[in-house]
């Protein structure tokens, strides 16, 4: 696909948060325009194999009744505990598990009533990963973990941009300032910085995360 000209992007950007996040999780259809995932139509995919392409990671976090392990699984093809914790490891997260008695195999109450919000957010965080999509969307997923946590998600974020699509959504101006490119949407009105200098944080190039953005850049075309 074609890269989007700006009027385009403005166009989509003036939908609300929200809306374009369920667009992209084909929660929603367009009703004009097509979603182009590496140059194929969205609604090509089976909803299945799609939802293995693009990762979410949302601030409200579902969890239910069961352990931390089959909370991370839910929905997806079988990992095994040893595969969940190498992601967890791989992520810079092994200490998170040092917080629960039984690790993994620890129950997290009805609803999850046992787990923080932060520690429910590192959980959908580990979910969204779990099958290595080629996007992954963090919308305000990681406004309430503490701030140790942030830094070691935010490190792992910025490893997987290197290789795959990445959209961060948040309020925070510290979660965005590695972003190549930020778009601030005000009123139904958007502005874009082309870094986070003028923000008060320092400019930080990565090549392949360049990339990265332009792939997602390329993932929506206008009929």
């Amino acid at each position: 696909a074609s890269g989007l000209t700006q009027d385009e992007l403005r166009r989509i950007l003036r939908l609300k948060v929200p809306v374009i996040v369920k667009l992209a999780e084909r929660k929603h259809r367009l009703t004009n325009g097509r979603l182009l995932i590496d140059g194929v139509d969205s609604v090509e995919y089976d909803l299945d194999s799609y939802r293995k392409i693009v990762g979410v990671a949302s601030e409200s976090v579902a969890v239910f009744r069961g352990t931390l392990y089959e909370n991370v699984v839910v929905g997806r093809s079988a990992s095994s505990p040893d595969a969940v914790r190498d992601l967890i490891a791989s992520i810079g997260l092994g200490d998170f598990l040092g917080r629960f008695e039984h690790g993994l195999a620890t129950p997290v109450g009805e609803d999850g009533r046992q787990l923080s919000a932060g520690e429910r957010q590192v959980v959908g965080f580990v979910r969204a990963l779990l099958e290595e999509p080629a996007v992954l969307i963090v919308d305000e997923g990681l406004n309430a973990m503490d701030a140790r946590t942030r830094e070691l998600v935010l490190d792992a974020i910025r490893r997987y941009g290197h290789a795959h699509a990445v959209l961060l959504i948040s309020h925070d101006p510290s979660i965005l300032r590695d972003s190549d490119e930020i778009y601030h949407l005000r009123g139904g009105r958007m502005s874009i910085e082309a870094t986070l200098s003028s923000a008060g944080a320092p400019t930080v190039e990565h090549p392949a995360s360049s990339r990265a953005r332009r792939r997602l850049d390329s993932a929506v075309s206008t009929a």
